[in-house]
């Protein structure tokens, strides 16, 4: 009798050693479609809306979920013993900018339900790869932040362009929640996410973006490093949130605002007032996205567009003619 979904190993040792950079697509070692397999039982507790809109089901009975996630995590040092085969990672590689990272494999983005509850078991069984306690992401002795959590979206049936067309109205959130990332080399080119995907400063054509854009999917790397398997969860709470609202509803920032306040109020332990701080910059980072004009509220985590006066607003730009005068 089908219990639904099980996550296992497969015996391959390549997915539990550390490949060089890219090495795992040279030899063939593809992605694990964890978003493909599961059937009812992993699903009784959707709202039948969410059956409707964000499921396809197989002629063999197979449920497959409509949006994906994928996740890297970047870490300086990996928990000795560690490094291993686990069911969550496709494969570990080393990583030039922070020293290692393990890539998830392609993963279900659902509501809460039996089938999300697995894959959150599988974070729990990765957590001394996942965990700064065990795996550290920061260099303690240079106080040197140089790890990134990378974040990769995908929606069956929408190219990579159409997804980030669809959410771009609600990414004032993502850009309020690691603002400080802004001013990283590996993300700090087109700020305002625009089509040609170009750096603004140079015009030349670069991976390190807020968000790059590719034929099927897209990959936030605006988010800073995972440091735990509580992090991990709700950063794909967070964007499960994101994906649903932005296709299934639209009815604005502030209403996806407002249905994000418990889980935001649980990322910051009850701290009411970061909330609030969040939130509203969440908005000011949502109009510099909408109008192209970085405003006031934003321009000291957007520091690296200050020589590009033609989009700064002018209300910005009388604030600091008055301030020089």
């Amino acid at each position: 009798m089908i219990q639904g979904i099980k996550y296992v190993n497969e015996g391959n040792e390549d997915r539990g050693a550390v490949l060089r950079y890219h090495q795992a697509s040279r030899i063939g070692l593809g992605f694990r479609e964890h978003h493909k397999t599961a059937f009812n039982e992993d699903i009784a507790q959707f709202p039948r809306r969410v059956v409707d809109q964000n499921t396809l089901v197989t002629a063999d009975g197979e449920i497959q979920s409509k949006f994906a996630i994928g996740f890297e995590v970047e870490k300086n040092r990996l928990h000795r013993g560690a490094v291993k085969e686990y069911p969550l990672f496709s494969h570990f590689e080393t990583d030039s900018s922070c020293g290692y990272e393990a890539v998830t494999n392609v993963l279900p983005l659902i509501p809460k339900s039996m089938w999300r509850t697995k894959v959150f078991n599988m974070f729990t069984e990765a957590k001394k790869i996942i965990d700064d306690r065990y795996s550290p992401s920061d260099d303690r002795y240079s106080g040197q932040f140089r790890c990134g959590g990378h974040i990769t979206i995908s929606v069956d049936g929408m190219s990579g362009r159409d997804l980030l067309d669809t959410l771009k109205p609600y990414c004032g959130i993502i850009y309020s929640l690691y603002r400080f990332r802004l001013r990283n080399s590996y993300c700090n080119s087109n700020l305002f996410m625009d089509e040609n995907e170009s750096d603004m400063v140079n015009g030349t054509n670069n991976k390190y973006q807020p968000c790059k854009v590719m034929s099927n999917r897209i990959e936030f790397r605006l988010p800073s490093r995972v440091t735990s398997t509580k992090d991990m969860r709700d950063r794909y709470e967070l964007m499960y949130e994101l994906v649903d609202f932005a296709i299934n509803d639209g009815r604005g920032i502030g209403m996806l605002l407002r249905k994000l306040k418990p889980l935001l109020t649980r990322i910051y332990n009850g701290d009411v007032e970061k909330v609030k701080e969040v939130t509203e910059l969440a908005k000011h980072f949502q109009k510099m996205l909408n109008t192209r004009k970085i405003n006031k509220h934003v321009v000291k985590f957007a520091d690296k567009y200050s020589r590009l006066r033609g989009f700064w607003d002018r209300a910005l730009l009388r604030d600091w003619d008055r301030r020089s005068s």
